[in-house]
């Protein structure tokens, strides 16, 4: 039975308990679906017994959001009394989205998904092909209720997959069926 309020149902897989890493390179490869109402995602953060910073960090190694031919990239700051930002988007921004150019067959199709992460950048692959890269050095801010520094996205991390489903009483879904 799902609660009244449900916000989306979900399967998953995470190394929270098992693993956390810092830096180096992780891919998967899988056949997604790409279709209105599926959100797989290929994520981490960074809430472990290891972190430093004063906030967890949420690196969204991949997003597909109900999209029929791309993956998104995003970063993000969860302040402990609950604020929150994310790298922005718009005119000059980086790019943070993979289209595939021939996306008839897609969800029929497996591609590897691939994650870079060093010191300075986090960089984002599909097919061994870099679509964007995040810079982390440490004077960096970004949003405009700013929660200052990067040093979250340099704590330990773990990962996690899942294919949540949007839901009816989702507060944020994709427009349509």
């Amino acid at each position: 039975d799902l609660p009244d309020k449900s916000y989306a149902l979900c399967q998953g897989l995470t190394t929270m308990k098992t693993m956390n890493f810092k830096y180096g390179y992780v891919e998967m490869r899988g056949k997604l679906p790409f279709r209105h109402g599926a959100w797989p995602s290929f994520w981490m953060k960074t809430n472990t017994p290891f972190a430093k910073a004063d906030y967890m960090a949420e690196i969204d190694i991949f997003e597909v959001f109900s999209s029929p031919n791309a993956v998104v990239s995003n970063l993000h700051k969860w302040a402990s009394e609950g604020r929150h930002v994310m790298l922005p988007g718009g005119e000059g921004s980086l790019t943070r989205a993979y289209e595939f150019e021939n996306y008839e067959n897609l969800n029929d199709e497996y591609h590897t998904y691939g994650f870079e992460w060093d010191e300075h950048f986090m960089t984002f692959y599909v097919d061994d092909v870099k679509y964007t890269a995040f810079p982390i050095d440490e004077s960096g801010e970004f949003g405009e209720h700013s929660i200052k520094g990067m040093a979250g996205f340099h704590d330990f991390a773990y990962i996690i997959f899942n294919n949540e489903i949007f839901t009816m009483g989702r507060s944020w879904k994709p427009e349509g069926k």
